[in-house]
């Protein structure tokens, strides 16, 4: 293993220790990861994700473990100065759209009554669908106003901008030639900070792959964010659509690769367990439902098994009137043998 990989390895073993209120052991981690750094100052460190690279570097200045390395470190990738494990007060402006739309100002919610007072609101659920970031007014106006003419739509979406703004901070929406952005420094998105988790989880496995049991921490960070599609209640609305399925694929894509990552490593219990807990986020996911599946024949679980196809065909039939893949069939009717002889009774696929 390369010098960066078991950097990376003792980083997180460290991080997972101080979750666990073992001091002793954090500290032990922490000295040994960043001893690795002896003329590899270098290394990328920023593959952490900066909450957690900054508690990590925050703890070593406290207990004095190479400061003027560690001083170094914070400079070059800009990490926050503050000792984060003291906290630090959240942007004022926050924005849920994950299994549920909600805007919190100064930890107050927002609430506006009445179908025609909701456009602004409206405006910032397709800001965020759109990105986020330098999204052109007159693409939003096209999104909010088909049925009317570009002047009157542009005219229409300034107005709304006007009310958006004052529901919000000052400065937490930016007007800037003619594009919209929400303020990062101001503003909190579920979705960016669920596209940062992912991004880890993807860097970290590329990284140090032979170690994914350190990663299983950064993946229920990013559970505890997905707490469902993005603005289901948007339904069948393309702007929605479009993001809501790159989340859902993504998630599923990087969850799978973990859960890979694990079954390499010998850990397989620890795969099913990450794909049953995915399923509790996703359950009309069937690539997820294929993963446990396939895990659970792997670890000799045949009633288990047939459990969860039983109930990924049940699922996928009640709520979007679809049978399971011929894939997943294939699958499962090459175990049915199997199957009913390990469990005595007609459980096959």
């Amino acid at each position: 293993m390369d010098q960066r990989s078991d950097f990376l390895k003792e980083m997180f073993a460290a991080h997972s220790a101080f979750r666990q209120d073992d001091e002793a052991a954090g500290i032990r981690c922490l000295r040994a990861a960043l001893a690795r750094l002896d003329g590899h100052d270098t290394a990328k460190v920023d593959v952490l994700p900066p909450p957690v690279a900054e508690e990590l570097l925050a703890r070593a200045l406290d207990h004095g473990i190479r400061p003027g390395l560690v001083r170094r470190l914070i400079a070059r990738y800009r990490f926050s100065t503050d000792n984060p494990l003291r906290g630090e007060s959240p942007p004022p402006v926050r924005i849920y759209t994950l299994g549920r739309f909600s805007l919190l100002v100064d930890d107050k919610p927002i609430v506006v009554k009445g179908k025609a007072k909701q456009k602004p609101l409206e405006m910032l659920k397709v800001l965020v669908a759109l990105g986020g970031r330098d999204v052109p007014m007159a693409r939003l106006a096209d999104v909010l106003w088909p049925e009317v003419d570009g002047d009157t739509a542009y005219k229409n979406a300034e107005v709304t901008l006007h009310r958006l703004r004052r529901l919000t901070k000052s400065g937490a929406v930016l007007l800037r030639e003619s594009s919209l952005s929400l303020n990062p420094d101001l503003c909190r998105v579920d979705v960016w900070e669920l596209q940062r988790n992912l991004g880890y989880i993807e860097s970290a496995l590329r990284e140090a792959d032979s170690h994914p049991v350190e990663y299983v921490g950064l993946w229920r960070d990013m559970e505890q964010l997905y707490r469902g599609p993005f603005l289901a209640a948007a339904e069948s609305l393309p702007w929605a659509v479009s993001l809501r399925e790159k989340l859902r694929s993504r998630f599923c894509r990087v969850t799978m690769q973990l859960a890979d990552a694990l079954k390499r490593a010998g850990a397989l219990d620890n795969a099913v367990e990450l794909y049953r807990r995915a399923l509790e986020v996703d359950d009309l996911a069937e690539e997820l439902y294929r993963g446990l599946i396939r895990s659970l024949l792997e670890a000799g679980r045949y009633a288990e098994a047939a459990n969860a196809y039983h109930r990924c065909r049940e699922v996928l039939g009640r709520v979007l009137g679809v049978s399971p893949s011929a894939d997943l069939e294939a699958l499962c009717r090459r175990h049915s043998i199997r199957l009913i002889a390990v469990n005595g009774e007609s459980m096959a696929c």
